[in-house]
Parts: C-alpha cells; sequence; structure tokens
C-alpha cells in the first residue's frame, strides 16, 4: 500500500476528511453534496484554483475523499479550501499541507535493513577471524614459557647441543674449539724466538721485588752488570742507563771478620 505521510512534493497525495453540518457543528454532514467551485487550492500562498478532481464522498458517509495531483503538491505548503458555494449545507474548511523530499516508503525497506546486517555480519566474522589467527600465533609462542620461570628446576628447552645447566655437549665444544685460532707449534716457537730478539723492553726503573716478571729480573742482572755503579765504604749505587738516577742502593758494612751487602731497594 501506498504511503502518502508526510505529503511530498511534486508527488500526487491522497487525504480524508469529514465537513461539519451547519445544522449542527457537533456532528460531520453525511453524504455532503460537493460540487464544481467547491474544493480550491493555492501553492505556496498563490492564488486560489479549483482541484482538478472534485472530492468524493466514501459512499453515502460523512467520509470525504480529496486527491491532489503532482502539479497541485508541486509547492512546500499546499493549502486546501472547502467551502460550500451553493449555499448552508457543511462548513468551511481550510487544510495546509507541508511538503517533505522523501516519504517514510523512501527510507530503507527490510529488504536494505537485511542486506546491510548480512554485510556486518560478513565483516564482524572476518575481522573475529582475523583476531582469532593473531591470537594463535601469539598463544603458540607464549605456550613456549615455562609456568613458572623463577622456579627451581624450571628451565626452558634449549636446542639441540646447546649449553645448559647440567652439561656442555661434545658437540658444542666441538664448535667453541673451531671458532678458535689455532696456532702450530712453529708457530708458537717463532713467537717466542721473536720475543727474546727481536722485542725490546725498556730497564727497571727499580729494584725488582722477589715475585717480578722474568723480563724485570732478567733487566736487573742486565743493569748490574752493565750500568754505572757508585761504591762506597757504605752503599752501592746503581745508576741507570742515562747515568742520571740511581736505581737501586744497597748498604755495605764490615765488621772485620764479615763483609755484608744489603738488599737493593
Amino acid at each position: 500500500m501506498t504511503s502518502y505521510n508526510p505529503p511530498k512534493k511534486n508527488t500526487a497525495f491522497v487525504m480524508y476528511v469529514g465537513l461539519r453540518s451547519q445544522a449542527d457543528t457537533r456532528l460531520f454532514q453525511v453524504n455532503p453534496t460537493l460540487a464544481s467551485g467547491d474544493a480550491k487550492v493555492s501553492k505556496d500562498g498563490g492564488s486560489l484554483s479549483n482541484l482538478a478532481t472534485l472530492p468524493s464522498v466514501i459512499g453515502s458517509s460523512a467520509v470525504v475523499k480529496i486527491e491532489l495531483s503532482s502539479t497541485e503538491m508541486n509547492a512546500d505548503n499546499v493549502t486546501i479550501l472547502l467551502s460550500d458555494a451553493a449555499g448552508g449545507q457543511w462548513c468551511d474548511l481550510m487544510i495546509n499541507l507541508q511538503t517533505a523530499a522523501r516519504q517514510f516508503d523512501d527510507l530503507a525497506s527490510q529488504a536494505s535493513v537485511d542486506a546491510v546486517d548480512d554485510y556486518v555480519d560478513t565483516e564482524m566474522a572476518a575481522v573475529l577471524a582475523a583476531v582469532d589467527t593473531e591470537i594463535a600465533a601469539i598463544k603458540a609462542k607464549t605456550d613456549l614459557i615455562p609456568a613458572s620461570p623463577a622456579a627451581v628446576g624450571s628451565a626452558m628447552t634449549l636446542a639441540t647441543d646447546a649449553v645448559n645447566a647440567t652439561s656442555v655437549a661434545a658437540s658444542a665444544v666441538a664448535e667453541i674449539q673451531a671458532g678458535l685460532s689455532t696456532l702450530t707449534a712453529g708457530q708458537v716457537n717463532a713467537e717466542v724466538v721473536d720475543a727474546l730478539s727481536v722485542d725490546t723492553y725498556a730497564e727497571p726503573s727499580t729494584a725488582p721485588a722477589a715475585t717480578s716478571s722474568l723480563k724485570d729480573k732478567i733487566g736487573w742482572l742486565f743493569m748490574l752488570a752493565r750500568n754505572k755503579r757508585l761504591t762506597t765504604a757504605s752503599a752501592d749505587k746503581v745508576r741507570n742507563d742515562a747515568d742520571s738516577g740511581d736505581v737501586g742502593t744497597a748498604t755495605l758494612s764490615d765488621d772485620g771478620t764479615t763483609f755484608t751487602r744489603g738488599e737493593y731497594a
């Protein structure tokens, strides 16, 4: 069934009214007489003109049917004036219709609503499926985490041949050794010869301690044999190579029986 709500601009319109009886205004006029000139229309406050279709009575009742063409409805305000031009049978009636661009029937139908609903359902299903996939990927990783990582004895499973708390796999040791540089006996010998015959070492700046390096001890012996020494009745001094300072001094003493040289310091 066609809907006429709200009245649509430039679209045919049908409505039903009742006309009050002049004899008793409490009552609608039954089977009112309608003649040419009794029904006029004005568009947007313009001049009145007869309706193209004269209103008709439904059966012999008080219901009057008014029909307006699309041309008569082509206005923002459509004013209908009903007036009994012949005399005093029924009372005047004025009706104003404000038109709209769309009617309720122009809105989405149930089929359209269903289509939108189906589309939303499809899109939501796709979103949920994507979320499920992502969650599954995250879960696959978190499942590898121990239930209580800090607990004693709880450890993650390590890769094959990896170092763990109980042992070092032999193959792991082999991998470590393979990554290290290895020297041959000849290469080691060459390095020792180089250290002894090529590398140079500065002389000690003080008398070496008992726990000094072999390099400093050998250097001290060389200084005693090579460098200037100043010896008096009470002391023996070893000078540095530049003869600019004492490197070590030892106390000398003789009690007539034993000659004593103290420790160099």
